[in-house]
């Protein structure tokens, strides 16, 4: 987390090359969350459903060097302060203690 915390932006850029990329939600993008930086991220269904529903970063529209350029600077505008304070609410929800909770709850529903 400390060189993590230290960069202004998160990049996550893995490649859509199959469904289980394509629906993916990298450990990576949790760790920017708990760093509160703001997120650069590949145009990914989950990937781009987390970033944006929570106004956290940018989306990479098209993977190449004029869709990277593009969300670098969009990435570039964002109010900082407000990306910092929108993560500092959510990190609470995306962590251990919280998932585990909720996946007690569903294993326990199986045996109900």
């Amino acid at each position: 987390m400390d060189y993590t915390s230290g960069a202004d932006f998160g990049l996550n850029t893995p490649q859509n090359v199959s469904k289980s990329y394509y629906y993916c939600l990298p450990n990576k993008l949790f760790e920017y969350i708990h760093a509160e930086i703001p997120i650069i991220t590949n145009n990914l269904y989950d990937c781009r459903l987390l970033v944006e529903s929570h106004q956290m970063g940018t989306v990479i529209e098209t993977f190449n060097e004029a869709g990277i350029l593009s969300a670098i600077d969009q990435a570039d505008t964002l109010d900082l302060a407000g990306v910092k304070h929108r993560m500092t609410a959510i990190k609470k929800n995306y962590t251990w203690q919280e998932e585990e909770k909720k996946l007690i709850a569903y294993y326990a529903a199986l045996h109900a």
